[in-house]
């Protein structure tokens, strides 16, 4: 358990999240204390998770050690840190400091040795003040096995002496010009914050957050006025952003009120502007480069208000609220940067663009009786986008201009929901819940101006003896949607039949049913199941339904006092059904999506010495198929992966603050992955891709460290 958790508790109130604590089930109203009566209550409380400090001030917990990776996997290694073979710094700390006068400090330090690490500062003096820093360090390791002709950053040019062709079979010069390449990004999220408590009423929150992002993406180039003489190439996008968050916000808390109101200021910065590369192909005629513009410098200041409110006998009431000011003005890079192409001044030097953001939540918690409950719910959330509408010429792909101009669609929507749900615990211990939701939607400049839809759930649950307890719960939902139309500034227009699926009818109808089965005293099943199914019954032409089905077992075993044994299995599928039409007007194919996910796990333990030696195994299986069929067309091959992941761990206790920790993981990945399988550079004739390898690997890592408690 994080150290943080274990030495600290806080009440507070989130901005766009307000907390209700769950009230007694009793009708007598909790009396009144003063700060001086809640004082003496809190003195007697003690935590049992938190290090006794009464004696000694200072605690410490350090993990420290080695380890060692067997093979080089971005795949292994995406999130983890593990991606490169070799030894790493195993270091862990859960450190703190507190004297009689209040003074404390904290830290809290997780895998420190690797490129993925986090750590958590805090300091200062209870009820007067407190000081924090956090760094969060993120990496994605997402493709080792890419190679690429092209070189620079923004900038992306092919080796001098390259033959250029109308096809990647007319590249000579290719495979001598091929350079490996990594595909990653690395997240960093520095945050400098303090609180100052000026009495029992007021407090003041100040922070600073920047998070900063840099590596390179995967882009998907393309140079062409139409899919016949389109060229394209994958190309690494380079990544360098920061994002610098400001807030300071005003706490207030007197008897059964609490409140805050915060300021907060958010400036985006991309140090690319854009993406230039040279085309690696003869075609189209006279377009030698092509150019995209990267994502704009914008900014954003936001005021927030919310609030909880406990003065109403068994009511709880709760609110938010927000306004935003969102504005982009990074200036308009040109039409294109085809010489060979003739274009008319931009109407704007940038696009000026504001957006207004209002978010809005009221919630009230009614304790009616000892054995009803009643909640209910709004929200309101609208985007007004201001920005103003120009006239641009438009040029397809660095290729041509189009012969109609476009405008740009400012588009702005307004969300309301209603929600209500009400409890009723019977005298036998049965609970009946039940509940109704309404949203609705407005919009601009989409197909749909209006929809709304209607929810409605209930669900039971109930403990049968000492033994069985279960629990149900069906859902239905009903989306009616205005009349679908064409948009006139889609150009060419689309298929008049399409509905998208966001915004078609929809009737869908969702149950779950769990169950848990107390067999003997040492054993414990649990069974789940769960179903959904969606249909579209309007859709002639896009997505016509959805079927969801998941089910699941898990026990727990008590062997004997110093064994036990857990195992769990997991099935999940999700199919759905589309219909297109390639010539844009009635259905002429139909296909359907079907994809599996089956998971389970064993894992045991055991005391081989009391307090001293402790064993356990771990072991976990994961399988998923992809199939994609096409009627009256051979199908497509079925996409799979296979994760096998045993784990071995050992700890041996020397004496009562000092323990050696050894842990083995061995994994196997597999993927068949027909779309990048055997896809060379040059295997499709109009686009120069990465030539990536679906990732496959046999790797086992070793952990060793000695923990150290004083």
């Amino acid at each position: 358990m994080p150290m943080k958790v274990k030495q600290s508790l806080f009440l507070f109130i989130l901005p766009g999240l307000v907390s209700l604590p769950v009230l007694a089930e009793s009708e007598t109203p909790v009396p009144e204390l003063s700060d001086e009566e809640i004082a003496a209550i809190t003195a007697k409380w003690k935590c049992k998770y938190c290090p006794d400090l009464s004696e000694e001030p200072w605690y410490l917990d350090l993990n420290a050690g080695v380890g060692y990776v067997s093979n080089d996997s971005f795949k292994f290694g995406q999130y983890n840190g593990l991606n490169e073979k070799g030894p790493f710094l195993i270091l862990d700390i859960d450190a703190a400091y507190r004297d009689e006068n209040g003074n404390y400090f904290e830290a809290y330090g997780d895998r420190l040795g690797l490129d993925v690490r986090s750590l958590e500062l805090e300091g200062g003096k209870q009820g007067t003040y407190k000081l924090n820093f956090e760094l969060d360090q993120i990496y994605r390791y997402d493709l080792d096995t890419g190679r690429t002709p092209y070189s620079g950053e923004s900038t992306q040019t092919l080796p001098g002496g390259w033959v250029t062709g109308s096809t990647t079979s007319d590249f000579s010069s290719l495979d001598a010009s091929l350079r490996n390449i990594d595909i990653m990004t690395k997240r960093r999220n520095v945050k400098l914050g303090g609180t100052y408590i000026q009495n029992s009423r007021w407090s003041y929150d100040l922070a600073f957050n920047r998070q900063t992002k840099d590596g390179n993406q995967t882009f998907g180039s393309a140079i062409g006025s139409s899919f016949a003489i389109a060229r394209s190439a994958i190309l690494a996008r380079p990544i360098d952003q920061v994002t610098d968050n400001t807030e300071l916000a005003a706490n207030y808390k007197y008897r059964k009120f609490s409140g805050r109101i915060a300021l907060l200021n958010s400036n985006f910065n991309n140090k690319n502007d854009y993406l230039r590369w040279q085309n690696a192909f003869s075609l189209p005629a006279g377009a030698t480069e092509g150019q995209s513009a990267a994502d704009p410098d914008n900014e954003m200041q936001q005021l927030m208000l919310s609030g909880n409110y406990r003065g109403i006998k068994n009511v709880q009431l709760a609110g938010y609220f927000s306004v935003a000011r969102m504005s982009q003005n990074d200036q308009f890079l040109p039409y294109t940067v085809n010489t060979g192409l003739t274009t008319s001044p931009l109407p704007r030097t940038s696009l000026d663009g504001e957006v207004m953001a209002y978010n809005a939540n009221l919630k009230a918690n009614w304790q009616h009786r000892r054995n009803t409950r009643f909640k209910f719910m709004y929200e309101y959330q609208e985007q007004d986008n201001s920005t103003p509408v120009s006239v641009y010429e438009y040029v397809i792909a660095d290729a041509a201009v189009a012969s109609t101009p476009r405008s740009n669609t400012p588009y702005s929507f307004r969300r309301q929901k209603l929600d209500f749900d009400a409890r009723y615990r019977f005298e036998n211990k049965m609970k009946l819940t039940g509940g109704a939701r309404y949203t609705t939607y407005d919009r601009t400049f989409q197909e749909v101006d209006s929809q709304d839809e209607t929810t409605l759930w209930g669900q039971l649950a109930n403990n049968i003896g000492s033994k069985l307890y279960y629990n149900l719960k069906l859902e239905a939902s009903d989306r009616k949607a205005d009349s679908y139309q064409q948009l006139p500034e889609v150009t060419p227009p689309e298929n008049p039949l399409l509905r998208k699926y966001n915004m078609a009818d929809r009737e869908g109808l969702k149950g779950k049913f769990a169950l848990t089965y107390s067999a003997r005293d040492d054993l414990i099943l649990n069974f789940e199941l769960e179903s959904a199914d969606y249909d579209y019954p309007d859709t002639e032409i896009g997505l016509t339904a959805v079927q969801e089905f998941a089910v699941g077992i898990d026990a727990q075993y008590q062997i004997n006092s110093k064994a036990n044994l857990t195992g769990f299995i997991q099935n999940t599928n999700y199919n759905s059904e589309q219909v297109g039409s390639q010539a844009v007007s009635t259905p002429d194919w139909f296909a359907t999506n079907d994809d599996t996910v089956l998971t389970a796990g064993l894992g045991t333990n055991y005391q081989v010495i009391e307090e001293k030696l402790r064993v356990g195994l771990d072991y976990i299986h994961a399988e998923s198929t992809g199939k994609i069929d096409v009627q009256n067309e051979t199908p497509f091959p079925d996409l799979k992966t296979t994760r096998d992941t045993v784990k071995l761990y050992a700890d041996y206790r020397f004496k009562e603050n000092m323990k050696l920790k050894v842990t083995y993981q061995f994994e196997r990945y597999r993927e068949d992955n027909w779309y990048i399988d055997n896809v060379t550079p040059d295997t499709i004739d109009n686009v120069l891709t990465l030539g990536q390898v679906a990732p496959d690997y046999d790797i086992g890592v070793l952990w060793a460290s000695v923990n150290y408690t004083f």
